[in-house]
């Protein structure tokens, strides 16, 4: 499993054929992408096996991301849209992401990160055993995003 910032030479076609499916709360790799072109805060992560397909996607969002929720300072940064191609979900390709999400972090973005934050939507029972899996502890706080109420989770280096 793999972690890179997108780059149209990588993954261009692959993201042509990416399948969401059914998730109504996570946006598309395109738009992630578009934000990252026009917010340096912003960064598209490309989640790809060991053959270099494409599999997943996340944003990482720093500065008014995590501010956005309360956390301010340089050592958060959000994570925006987490997804698995609908025909590579299961294989543990998100748990396995963020196994590795710091280091990344770390070489592509900024040293100073130590911890990670999302909003995922109280329905969203899968995702949030997910990120559970991957280490992310459930907050008190709660937060209101387009679709309704968020259960912040975070994670520590």
């Amino acid at each position: 499993m793999n972690l890179d910032l997108y780059s149209d030479e990588l993954f261009c076609i692959q993201i042509d054929r990416y399948i969401l499916g059914q998730m109504a709360d996570t946006d598309t790799p395109h738009n992630l992408v578009n934000h990252s072109v026009s917010d340096k805060e912003r960064f598209a992560v490309a989640i790809s096996d060991e053959a270099g397909k494409l599999v997943g996607f996340l944003g990482i969002h720093i500065g008014a991301g995590p501010e956005a929720y309360g956390y301010v300072g340089g050592h958060y940064a959000l994570v925006r849209d987490m997804s698995i191609d609908e025909r590579f979900r299961g294989r543990g390709y998100g748990v396995k992401c963020f196994d590795r999400i710091f280091e990344f972090i770390h070489e592509e973005i900024s040293d100073e990160i130590t911890t990670l934050i999302l909003g995922v939507h109280e329905k969203n029972i899968p995702a949030q055993k997910a990120y559970e899996k991957a280490a992310f502890i459930k907050r008190e706080e709660v937060a209101t995003g387009k679709k309704g109420k968020l259960i912040i989770m975070e994670k520590c280096k």
